[in-house]
């Protein structure tokens, strides 16, 4: 496999993706402005602009799609089709140019029991990418850290200058946060491994984490010894959230983005280590090698 195109090479995880791998692969990111310099190849174009697309990912021998609408600026414009139509958009230009290899980033939320605005658009995307015919793989991530997280590193620099750090409900709630660098060693694994083809793969940490853990170990990171939480009640988050939504909704906080929070899960990492050979850092260190931006 020698050339790949790739998608949201300028948000978190697209970042990072090129900074590790750019001397490992011919890398060819989309982009609206050309941010890359010389680090890697580009192609100006639009998710939206299926006629911008088939010329930018001619030559190329597979798709990694890690682009989309982010929660935050998706439920400012009012619609996800970013993530939707872009999708599709990217399905029908691999047809096009004869690229059979398909590597989307979804979400783990797509699993939650309650669905919102964010998760169903990402399962339409990936309804589009298992009926694609092309050969496809799926990644589905849990809480993402490491240095480049804007939400986190807005969060800690929130929580350093608070006097308490507000917990929805009791905090007991559980996830698996997983290191950047992990995600995109499984990204370039997927790759690499053809057996990865027609699965879709959940993508997390060893270490199954309340939220009141992870807010204790992240403000040991920032400094702030005294972690005084302040405990409120969901119910009475949802109004705030949905008022945060009318005011300011690149804030990020919605109605959605509490019940992704608060739904306590833990995760089936056998297709990742047994299939992908990833092995995830301990949450431990994945905190140590964070940093604030």
């Amino acid at each position: 496999m020698n050339r790949i195109f790739l998608t949201g090479g300028t948000g978190f995880v697209g970042s990072r993706f090129i900074d590790l791998y750019q001397t490992r692969l011919d890398i060819t990111a989309l982009t609206r402005n050309d941010p890359f310099g010389n680090q890697v190849g580009t192609a100006k174009g639009d998710l939206l602009d299926i006629d911008g697309l088939l010329p930018a990912t001619k030559g190329c021998d597979a798709i990694l799609h890690i682009g989309g609408a982010t929660p935050n600026r998706a439920y400012a414009a009012g619609n996800f089709d970013a993530t939707t139509v872009g999708t599709r958009n990217l399905i029908a230009a691999a047809r096009a140019n004869g690229i059979r290899r398909f590597i989307f980033v979804s979400s783990l939320c797509v699993l939650f029991p309650k669905k919102g605005p964010y998760a169903r658009s990402k399962i339409e995307a990936e309804e589009a990418v298992m009926h694609s015919g092309l050969e496809w793989t799926i990644l589905r991530p849990d809480t993402i850290v490491g240095p480049g997280a804007k939400d986190l590193g807005r969060t800690l620099r929130i929580w350093r200058r608070a006097r308490c750090i507000p917990v929805i409900g009791d905090g007991t709630y559980t996830s698996q946060p997983i290191h950047v660098d992990d995600v995109c060693a499984a990204l370039c694994k997927a790759l690499e491994t053809p057996a990865s083809a027609g699965r879709a793969i959940s993508v997390a940490g060893n270490d199954l984490v309340s939220f009141n853990e992870f807010a204790r170990r992240f403000c040991r990171l920032i400094r702030k010894d005294r972690c005084r939480f302040v405990h409120i009640p969901k119910s009475a988050v949802y109004p705030l959230a949905w008022m945060a939504s009318l005011i300011h909704p690149q804030w990020g906080l919605n109605a959605e983005r509490v019940d992704i929070i608060t739904t306590s899960h833990s995760v089936d990492l056998s297709l990742m280590r047994d299939l992908l050979r990833i092995n995830p850092m301990p949450f431990e260190e994945a905190v140590s090698l964070t940093t604030m931006e």
